[in-house]
Parts: structure tokens; sequence; C-alpha cells
């Protein structure tokens, strides 16, 4: 891995540590694995330096959001960006979890999409063959077939 990937993991690391998070055991070598709980929200998060993609699980506590890309009360996103979005994404992100819940989460994934456009939702069901759909805003997805 490149020193600037590595120094750009290290600082997302950091950074999330910082801000509460746990890491995560499940990190391949060179990425990362992290975990965030809250009354109101679960979130975890991979982040795979060498192909610019952040994966992103959503988990509203309170009940469970349903529609969208919501698929049994979670949101599975894979957002595409280089390391300065990415690590602007995840300032931004933990900045407002504290106030992310059930009922702010589409605003949150609607300012989320603007700093970094390429966010997908994962809308095949478990078991099957992973397949995307561009988010286009509020908690919603264009299914592409």
């Amino acid at each position: 891995m490149s020193t600037e990937l590595d120094v750009t993991r290290t600082s997302a690391e950091t950074y999330l540590v910082m801000a509460g998070w746990s890491r995560g055991d499940d990190a391949a070598p060179g990425r990362l694995a992290m975990r965030f709980r809250s009354t109101t929200i679960s979130l975890t998060l991979w982040y795979t330096p060498e192909v610019g993609m952040l994966r992103l699980v959503i988990e509203p506590r309170g009940g469970a959001v349903l529609g969208g890309i919501f698929r049994g009360g979670s949101a599975d996103l894979r957002v595409f960006a280089p390391s300065a979005d990415a690590l602007g994404l995840l300032c931004w992100l933990t900045s407002s979890q504290g106030e992310l819940a059930r009922d702010t989460v589409s605003d949150w994934i609607d300012h989320a999409i603007t700093i970094c456009p390429e966010t997908y939702a994962v809308v095949s069901m478990p078991g099957e063959p992973e397949a995307l759909a561009p988010v286009t805003g509020a908690g919603r997805c264009r299914v592409l077939h």
C-alpha cells in the first residue's frame, strides 16, 4: 500500500477513535473497520483506501426504518470517493453522529450524497449476488437492471 493511502487510513482511524468509535476486529491488512453505537443509531464502517471505498451500514434503533434503501431495518451503503472526500465525509459523520436517529437518517443521507455523490445502496437480498443502485436522495435509490 502506498504511503499516502496508509496515512489516509491512519488519519481516518485516529479521527473516528477520537469521536467515540471503536475498532472492529474484521479489517484486512491495510483496511479499516470501525463501529459506533448510541441509543439512537448503530453505524459500522469499513474503509478500503486502495479502491477509495467506504462501506457504511446504518441501523437506526427504536423501530425499523422501512422502504427505500432500508432492508430489514438497515441500509448498507458503498461510497466511492477520493481520499480527501472520504475524510470529509467522515468529519461530517462524526460531527453529526449525535443527531442521527430513525427520523433524521434520511436527511443525513441526503447531505452525505452531496459530499460523495458516488453513493450506492445494496439492493439484493442476503445470499444473492450483491447488486448496487445509486442513492438519489431522501434515503431512496434508483434500481438499475
